[in-house]
């Protein structure tokens, strides 16, 4: 409660995607830790202010009573920490060490709690967050979402799948498309790696560029002189399996270049939420096609 201020109005509100909206007001919708300590909390504030208009308010706090104000600060303290509530952590950090000294009336507790609650408040009120839908919550902070042979072999592109899935629930879909390319950078060195290609070839000359400083077009144009002499090769199944399978997977790269990796990377194009959840299912799909045939 708000002593001497009108108490905030907690009604329904409205979430709707993408919408920042106060993180106290979150708490009215989400069953988390901090809204179970926050029940008790303002519980035990109602106990002290009840008592605070008897004669007792000047009476020392009962131990048992202290033992169990100490832990529940103890538990506000962490979740005002973890949520940057600093003025908070400091308040209840103050008013614990207060009530472990063992010299606390009901009357101090109370004010003590009561100026706490409206700090945390204030503080709450300038918090924000994004509200995730539903059907895009289940590309937040996943590990695996391209599945568990893309994760294993692709181990330095983990960071930047987990990003274009955030940025897919987030809904920053320009965003989106650019980390997955990034992914598709790391396919295309993998690649790169199979053929042996360590240096550019450029003008059908080799050159001292390594292949990670490449462009994507010069990359390719690497690799498909690579696959050229892997054509000059004694014939066997293996060898045309080898080269059919290495030529499909230069055509995707090509296709994804043409498709999204020129225009985000230059600035030529943005995208809407369905145009980067196609680019997502796209590039998941050929990862994991990568994954399996390199």
């Amino acid at each position: 409660m708000l002593t001497g201020k009108s108490k905030p109005d907690f009604g329904f509100l409205p979430l709707r995607p993408r919408t920042l909206i106060s993180l106290r007001d979150m708490t009215q919708f989400f069953q988390h830790d901090f809204l179970i300590v926050w029940i008790r909390f303002e519980a035990e504030l109602k106990k002290f202010e009840s008592a605070g208009v008897s004669p007792g308010a000047a009476s020392q706090v009962e131990p048992q009573i202290i033992r169990q104000i100490i832990s529940l600060l103890s538990l506000l303290k962490i979740h005002c920490q973890k949520i940057g509530l600093h003025h908070s952590f400091g308040r209840a950090s103050t008013l614990c060490e207060r009530a472990e000294s063992g010299i606390c009336t009901h009357q101090i507790m109370m004010v003590g709690l009561d100026e706490l609650h409206t700090c945390i408040l204030g503080e709450l009120g300038n918090k924000n967050f994004v509200f995730i839908p539903d059907d895009k919550a289940i590309y937040f902070e996943q590990d695996g979402l391209f599945g568990e042979a893309v994760f294993n072999t692709f181990e330095a592109a983990r960071q930047d799948i987990k990003d274009a899935g955030n940025c897919i629930a987030a809904g920053l879909n320009t965003a989106a498309v650019f980390h997955l390319m990034r992914v598709v950078e790391f396919g295309l060195r993998k690649l790169a790696a199979d053929l042996k290609a360590k240096k550019l070839i450029k003008k059908l000359k080799p050159s001292k560029i390594p292949v990670e400083l490449g462009t994507w077009e010069e990359v390719i144009v690497t690799l498909e002189v690579k696959l050229d002499e892997l054509r000059m090769q004694a014939r066997s199944v293996k060898r045309d399996q080898k080269i059919s399978v290495r030529n499909e997977l230069l055509k995707e790269f090509r296709s994804v270049k043409d498709l999204w990796r020129n225009s985000v990377m230059h600035a030529r194009a943005t995208y809407d939420a369905e145009q980067a959840l196609s680019a997502f299912n796209h590039v998941r799909g050929f990862m994991q096609k990568l994954a399996g045939k390199i």
